[in-house]
């Protein structure tokens, strides 16, 4: 349901089948965010950031989301932490 539920479970089956190293496909302005969880779960992550996004062609969306994930990124930084191994 939201991007650090999926960076565990990502990072719960990579562990088990030893996988350190992952590609993240997601919107430019999302993938700080993903590429710092994942590194906190023990993932190397590696950002591919999508051309396709609609948030990306629209300005006032593409502000929108960065606006959104700062706050995001503060929220774990300060609240949510490395997620449990």
């Amino acid at each position: 349901r939201t991007t650090l539920e999926s960076i565990r479970g990502v990072a719960s089956i990579m562990g088990e089948r030893d996988l350190t190293t992952a590609v993240f496909v997601s919107d430019p302005s999302h993938m700080l965010r993903v590429l710092r969880m994942a590194s906190d779960a023990g993932v190397t992550g590696y950002g591919s950031p999508t051309t396709s996004s609609p948030v990306e062609r629209d300005p006032v969306a593409r502000i929108d989301a960065v606006v959104h994930e700062l706050g995001a990124l503060a929220v774990y930084l300060l609240d949510g932490g490395p997620p449990e191994r």
